[in-house]
């Protein structure tokens, strides 16, 4: 039947198939469930009308869905090919969907022999009858469904929401409402939302392209979106209720109670008039000055990316941004910075007065001291070089000794490399220095 009519053979007689399974032995008799009376019935009365087969395939398509689903939930995105998105998405339109889970190609083709799995396969059916949709399920590798896997592992750890009875408590004081503006198919008060994803009961996504102006709008936005939102109200001059924790410490709460430090610093400064939030370059400036006559340079540095950080999360373009903010600050850093100290180098007089003082026979404690300074002196080492000097590293000779450094800082293969010092004959000798530390050690 399967190469006349199709995939449907499978997908509606596998209840059947099942019942047969369910049988004691050979001879028992078949009780047919109840779902299996439906798919008897469904071929009753459509068989003749699926029994025709085209010696022509179509395989063209109109859209492409990749999907994918994970332990947190799952996701996809539509490709489309000659119309826009709707509402009615895939309404009479030839499907190529896409996984990159072989079984859910093959049960969405041909069904399962799992009763639970079958009915999800059953529903697919009936909804690709009803909306006219022609559905080609095809594998495809996990490196190419990455967009789809990324989009089902993500989670909204911003959203949020208010009961019912606290939304009708408000809307009976300032309503009606018309518009839930931030909103998904858990969570949304009103038949018209907008979601941060397309869901099946919001009208749009992305409630910041679209004028907020002339309606009631009901308004439970991410806190990460506070600042956002509260600027766009004003730009749109919306009107509309607005929830929100009771967070003052949060980035947003200045913007709706500009009562903090910010207002009395602006005040102190005659700017009072103008309202200094969301900050405006030159205010940034004002601030930084008056840092810098505290001669404050770590103040300067933590106000200045503090705010950076703040602007960040809540806007698009920054204050600190601005030319005149970075020179500002740039000046800050030259004026109220330390001179750097440059050490002084180690020269012989020093090396010879350092000898001087701490050398004393079979003292093994200051004749390490003296041979560290010595072999960092002549050899050019650095002191993780010295430190993991071994005595199997040296070797003597006559005129020298050979060292060897198993790991440098500038030995970018670990190749390892020696290096020889020749015997200067005097008492700042390194390889005499370093043969006494050795024959008092071992004595």
């Amino acid at each position: 039947m399967s190469y006349v009519i199709g995939n449907v053979a499978y997908i509606m007689s596998k209840h059947l198939s099942i019942d047969i399974l369910d049988k004691t032995s050979w001879n028992s008799c078949i009780v047919l469930s109840k779902a299996s009376l439906i798919q008897i019935n469904f071929w009753k009365e459509n068989l003749g009308r699926v029994n025709v087969k085209s010696f022509t395939s179509d395989f063209s398509c109109q859209s492409v869905v990749y999907s994918d689903a994970s332990n947190t939930g799952y996701g996809g995105y539509i490709v489309e090919k000659t119309f826009n998105i709707a509402h009615d998405i895939l309404k009479d339109k030839r499907i190529t969907w896409f996984s990159d889970n072989q079984d859910v190609v093959s049960i969405v083709a041909t069904g399962s022999m799992k009763p639970e799995l079958q009915d999800i396969v059953l529903c697919i059916f009936e909804n690709c009858l009803t909306h006219n949709i022609f559905l080609d399920a095809e594998w495809v590798p996990r490196t190419f469904n990455e967009k789809a896997d990324f989009i089902s592992r993500i989670i909204d750890y911003d959203d949020w929401g208010v009961g019912e009875q606290l939304f009708t408590y408000f809307d009976s004081l300032w309503g009606p409402h018309e518009i839930d503006w931030f909103a998904n198919d858990d969570n949304h008060k009103l038949t018209v939302c907008y979601s941060r994803y397309w869901t099946v009961n919001s009208i749009g996504n992305d409630a910041f392209t679209v004028n907020w102006n002339g309606v009631n709008g009901w308004f439970v936005p991410p806190v990460c979106l506070v600042s956002k939102v509260l600027r766009y109200m004003r730009q749109c001059m919306a009107h509309g209720t607005i929830v929100l924790p009771l967070w003052k410490s949060a980035s947003h709460w200045p913007i709706l109670c500009p009562t903090d430090e910010g207002r009395k610093w602006a005040l102190w400064n005659g700017i009072s008039s103008e309202f200094i939030l969301p900050a405006k370059p030159i205010h940034v400036v004002l601030y930084l000055a008056c840092l810098v006559q505290q001669n404050h340079s770590p103040s300067i540095n933590q106000a200045f990316y503090s705010m950076r950080w703040a602007h960040k999360i809540t806007r698009d373009i920054s204050s600190t941004d601005s030319d005149l903010v970075k020179n500002i600050l740039e000046g800050a850093k030259r004026r109220l910075s330390v001179p750097v100290k440059k050490k002084e180098p180690t020269t012989p007089d020093m090396l010879s007065n350092m000898f001087d003082k701490f050398y004393c026979e079979d003292n093994l404690y200051n004749q390490r001291s003296i041979c560290a300074c010595l072999l960092s002196y002549s050899g050019f080492l650095r002191v993780s070089e010295l430190l993991n000097l071994k005595t199997c590293d040296v070797l003597f000779f006559q005129s020298h000794m050979s060292v060897f450094i198993q790991k440098s800082k500038t030995d970018i293969y670990r190749d390892g490399d020696r290096i020889i010092i020749a015997r200067t004959g005097n008492k700042l000798c390194p390889v005499k220095n370093l043969e006494k530390y050795l024959e008092w050690s071992n004595n």
